[in-house]
């Protein structure tokens, strides 16, 4: 039985607004009559919160459930941002009329249903994903000449990504300068909220850094770091534990630590001087915080091997070694929420998931997720990523080696730790027909 001998406070729900979230304030108010105290209740408040909820709810669910896959333009609000989805960018490595870049915005966590966001003529994409809208970034091309306009920047426009807008950002010269066969960049985002760039340049073939000061660059810091990198074949740039960029590079693989977020001075190291032809690299921070790097690896007669090197100094000037992982090409790395990596390469037209017992990969456990591609194509173009859901997503494409066939980007959507069950998804075929797709995914 309640007991109303002393005075208490009784706690009244004020009204809640029509975002769907509770923005009311709590009121404590003490009734009182011959000395007993009765708390009342604000039924209309509380049936009013019930129904900004259900209404919710309802409306979540049928942008989820859109049986067409589309993006129902102008009801989604701040939905796709909110629920962390995949973004999936694409492009083609082919100098031609039929070059392609397009920006692919996942419905679901399995990317089972998609949107085609933006296409523009182009090259060579990635992409990074900050606060739900994405940035590309891509090498432009003119249309059947093939000469290159620049490194483009596009963005979404608005919180439902149902129209983008480009801008140009660095000029690039046409035929390419002696010492590199192609313009290499990658782009991250800065924990201001703005991007970070690295690429090799058409007037010295050096690596350079790009630090915006704003979304779209239009104000930014160009540096071309000391001992920089020349005839690059593959870059990749991350935001460190520290908050400050680090970016690797081959065919020397060298690692450059920014010492602050311009990176007007870093601290360089030199990871593998051997004359094996290195490309394909990818650099993840790892659960220690420390970088984890993996690269391909040409070798004698095409030989592709995938090798990992795990830092254990923020700075990579002190490693535990290089692990080979074995035959493969287009490495992707994965740190999965227990906190150890899982590795996707690709042999053709098969696919592995190379689980790491360590986050050194000194012991690691391998499924093949891919035993033949859907329709009898070699795999090229990966990208993983871990979903917002806790879950390993990997993307690749099958390249059609039969001119006018459209090639084909899938999805395989990890259901356990390790990828050791799985399910596959067609995302779209694509208009491009020629023979590599490079894709990248961010969320």
């Amino acid at each position: 039985m309640a007991d109303f001998s002393q005075p208490r406070w009784v706690i009244k729900a004020q009204s809640t607004g029509f975002d769907g979230k509770y923005n009311g304030d709590l009121v404590m108010k003490k009734y009182q009559s011959q000395k007993k105290y009765v708390a009342k209740i604000n039924w209309k408040s509380i049936l009013m919160v019930f129904f900004v909820i259900l209404l919710f709810l309802l409306t979540t669910q049928f942008l989820l459930l859109n049986k067409t896959g589309e993006a129902i333009k102008g009801s989604i609000s701040t939905s796709i941002a909110a629920l962390d989805l995949p973004f999936v960018v694409y492009g083609d490595t082919y100098i031609g009329p039929a070059y392609t870049v397009g920006l692919i915005q996942c419905l679901n966590q399995q990317c089972s249903s998609s949107n085609l966001v933006a296409t523009d003529n182009g090259l060579y994409p990635s992409i990074t994903v900050e606060n739900g809208t994405p940035t590309i970034l891509y090498e432009k091309r003119i249309p059947t000449t093939g000469g290159p306009l620049g490194f483009y920047l596009m963005r979404c426009t608005d919180a439902t990504c149902a129209t983008t807008q480009t801008r140009a950002l660095v000029a690039l010269s046409y035929p390419l300068p002696a010492g590199t066969n192609q313009y290499f960049q990658s782009i991250t985002t800065s924990p201001d909220g703005y991007p970070f760039i690295i690429f090799n340049g058409s007037e010295d073939t050096l690596l350079h850094t790009m630090k915006c000061h704003d979304e779209w660059c239009n104000s930014f810091t160009e540096l071309t770091p000391t001992a920089s990198i020349t005839g690059t074949s593959g870059m990749d740039v991350e935001i460190n534990s520290d908050g400050l960029p680090i970016f690797a590079a081959v065919p020397v693989l060298q690692v450059h630590k920014c010492q602050n977020p311009e990176c007007s001075s870093t601290v360089q190291s030199v990871l593998d001087s051997s004359n094996e032809e290195k490309s394909q690299i990818d650099l993840v921070i790892g659960s220690d915080g420390l970088p984890i790097i993996s690269y391909m690896e040409t070798g004698v007669n095409f030989n592709p091997k995938i090798r990992v090197i795990k830092c254990l100094s923020i700075d990579c000037s002190t490693v535990a070694g290089t692990v080979t992982l074995g035959i493969g090409i287009h490495p992707k790395i994965v740190i999965e929420r227990d906190g150890l990596p899982l590795i996707f390469i690709s042999r053709s037209q098969t696919v592995e998931a190379i689980k790491c017992s360590a986050l050194d990969c000194s012991g690691a456990t391998t499924t093949t997720i891919l035993s033949s591609s859907q329709n009898g194509y070699p795999i090229t173009g990966q990208a993983a990523l871990l979903g917002s859901d806790g879950k390993s997503i990997h993307i690749y494409a099958e390249k059609s080696p039969a001119a006018g066939t459209p090639e084909t980007i899938l999805a395989n959507k990890c259901l356990s730790t390790g990828c050791a069950t799985f399910s596959n998804y067609l995302i779209m075929q694509t208009p491009l027909n020629t023979t590599n797709i490079v894709l990248d995914a961010d969320i």
